[in-house]
């Protein structure tokens, strides 16, 4: 078997069977912790959550006869072992799932944790809703299922939101990609895509909305919904941050005029009529097709990033600093090193953020492994690690300053494998 050049030794130890952990030499080790019982499933879409306590979460999907399902494993020790699969969605086979509309887990203060996905609508084909099963032993055990977008099935008739009492409608309208976070004081956020204000009966919409709730008790009942954004790419899912301050950061994917540019919207959630909302950067990608790759955001006590795929020029992954005013820099080039770089991610490690992307090693290859690498607080870049010996998919979460998670679907035999990546600045 030929493995790429330079990708990380552990990549050589997974097709061995072997596990140890590997020192890398470029100031990294790596620690497989796969589960055994993942061996026999075939997981798709696969997410990482993770917090600075130990705990973990692993999200995936299974496709049945009915359609596909929702599964999450849970860990108390930072991934070193994995409690069993549980299945998320309560109706068999109701899921809705591409690359960017996967399912994803939120950890917050106290035990507080919480799961979204997209739903099939029972009786209708067209429309989808935004679920959410919150708990409050760190995923250990899920109460019900709510609705997060009030437009709901259940919704033609007077039914309480809150403390508040209105008359709500179901509307035939897709709401997917949701994205997740926690506030200090155990409130949950969610941000999706939604095209109720853009439904046809006859045609499907150019563009949606971006629309944002929010739950005061971890995500059972929410807030009457808030559209902050029109003319939003619906393919690509936006990317959350509740930071110190208390303010929500959301980066979205614009769709003016079929320009897929990535923009920055700042929303203080006490002053609620009032945000920022401007570009992260005006590449000029104009395509007619919606590009399924959201921007990603991160928020170290260094620096803040942004990072985004574009199609403009010679395209590739960009990053750029950002504040509450919008980006604070210009963006440039974060792929060198890595080609047909796709579908970025970010997670904050101390100061240092970890950018992880999908790509070749170099152009000579064929496979396709998922790299990491340094941003530091001054934005220089370390080199690439390359995890995995041919990957279709990965994700990426942060769990101490010096530690993350890693999750990647290697080809040929299909299977998923679980790393920890610690730094050791050798």
């Amino acid at each position: 078997m030929r493995v790429p050049g330079r990708t990380l030794a552990a990549a050589l130890l997974f097709v061995t069977g072997c596990a140890p952990r590997v020192d890398t030499d470029r100031g990294w080790s790596v620690h497989e912790v796969t589960p055994a019982f993942l061996d026999s499933l075939p997981v798709e879409t696969p997410a990482l959550a993770g917090d600075t306590y130990g705990r973990a979460a692993l999200t995936f999907t299974t496709r049945g006869r009915d359609g596909h399902d929702v599964w999450l494993c849970v860990s108390a020790d930072s991934g070193t072992t994995f409690q069993r699969p549980v299945r998320v969605n309560e109706a068999d086979g109701a899921a809705v799932v591409s690359d960017e509309n996967r399912p994803i887990a939120a950890f917050g203060p106290r035990g507080a944790f919480a799961v979204a996905w997209t739903e099939h609508r029972s009786g209708d084909a067209r429309a989808t809703d935004v679920r959410v099963r919150p708990s409050g032993d760190g995923g250990w055990t899920l109460a019900r299922a709510a609705y997060v977008n009030e437009d709901r099935p259940d919704a033609e008739s007077w039914q309480p939101n809150l403390s508040l009492w209105k008359w709500r409608r179901a509307i035939s309208a897709t709401h997917s990609h949701p994205a997740l976070a926690f506030r200090r004081d155990g409130g949950l956020i969610a941000a999706w895509i939604d095209e109720r204000d853009f439904a046809s009966a006859d045609l499907p919409p150019a563009t949606a909305g971006l629309y944002a709730a929010l739950s005061p008790d971890g995500g059972s009942n929410w807030s009457a919904n808030r559209k902050l954004r029109d003319s939003v790419s619906m393919c690509a899912r936006p990317a959350l941050l509740s930071d110190r301050a208390e303010q929500v950061a959301i980066a979205y994917r614009r769709c003016d005029a079929e320009v897929r540019d990535p923009a920055l919207l700042v929303w203080p959630v006490q002053v609620p009529e009032v945000f920022l909302d401007t570009l992260l950067s005006s590449d000029g990608w104009q395509t007619a097709q919606c590009p399924p790759t959201g921007p990603a955001l991160s928020s170290a006590p260094a620096a803040r990033w942004a990072a985004w795929y574009t199609g403009a020029g010679d395209g590739g992954i960009r990053i750029a600093p950002w504040s509450d005013r919008g980006a604070t820099g210009v963006s440039r080039p974060a792929d060198g090193g890595l080609a047909d770089a796709a579908r970025p991610q970010l997670v904050a490690l101390g100061n240092t953020t970890l950018v992880a992307a999908l790509g070749r090693p170099d152009s000579a290859s064929r496979r396709t492994v998922l790299a990491v690498r340094a941003i530091s607080g001054d934005g220089s870049l370390g080199p690439w690690e390359h995890l995995g010996a041919d990957v279709e998919d990965g994700w990426i979460t942060g769990l101490t300053d010096r530690s993350a998670l890693a999750c990647w679907i290697e080809r040929a035999p299909r299977r998923l494998r679980i790393a920890r990546l610690s730094r050791s600045d050798r």
